[in-house]
């Protein structure tokens, strides 16, 4: 930081690969805020997260502020939940359930619906004892989208997820299948790879 010039920019690499980043350890945080007098946090993404970088490095700064980013996100937030509108529907994607669980379950709260895409979708359809894939499940969240299904159950919302998944070659984006959700079973994607193969043979 000493080399650093006023007009400089420092960029640092992928943190998460650091074990202090995610332990949100004092020491790391200090020398990431090493010479560092305001903090802007504008990665609301991230901001469910307890790391060093985020949440550490607030301890060791004049100030600390939110971007402009994060701003408009929390003000389009805050607006959805004083919504006069009597239904509103959460759309809920990505993975990591375990790192999202308390955010879905305050959406559970006050959603009148939760529909999941993506991998988040394959976590709550193993809960729902649809069998699939072993690494597509992270089933150390096993025990949180059980409890996110029940909360729903409890206050009467739907659960909706995908009834079918539309696969690609990566290599050409022209041939396509599509797949009942309920047939992911362990060598589903081997069968997708001869299939796709076929198109090309």
């Amino acid at each position: 930081m000493a080399q650093v010039a006023d007009v400089d920019i420092l960029l640092f690499q992928n943190l998460s690969n650091y074990k202090q980043e995610r332990a949100n350890d004092s020491d790391f945080s200090e020398r990431l805020a090493s010479g560092i007098d305001i903090f802007v946090n504008d990665s609301i993404s991230l901001a469910h997260k307890i790391l060093a970088s985020t949440v550490g490095v607030t301890q060791f700064c004049y100030a600390s502020l939110a971007g402009f980013y994060f701003e408009d996100c929390l003000y389009k937030l805050k607006k959805i939940t004083v919504c006069s509108r009597p239904t509103y529907v959460a759309v809920i994607g990505g993975d990591n359930l375990i790192d999202k669980a308390a955010a879905v379950r305050f959406l559970t709260s006050i959603c009148d619906g939760l529909v999941f895409v993506g991998m988040m979708a394959f976590q709550i359809m193993h809960a729902l004892g649809v069998h699939l894939p072993s690494y597509l499940v992270d089933h150390g969240a096993s025990k949180a989208a059980v409890e996110i299904l029940q909360f729903a159950k409890h206050r009467k919302i739907p659960v909706l997820l995908p009834r079918d998944f539309r696969c690609e070659n990566f290599s050409n984006s022209m041939q396509l299948e599509t797949f009942p959700a309920h047939d992911i079973l362990d060598g589903t994607f081997e069968l997708i790879l001869l299939l796709i193969l076929n198109y090309v043979t």
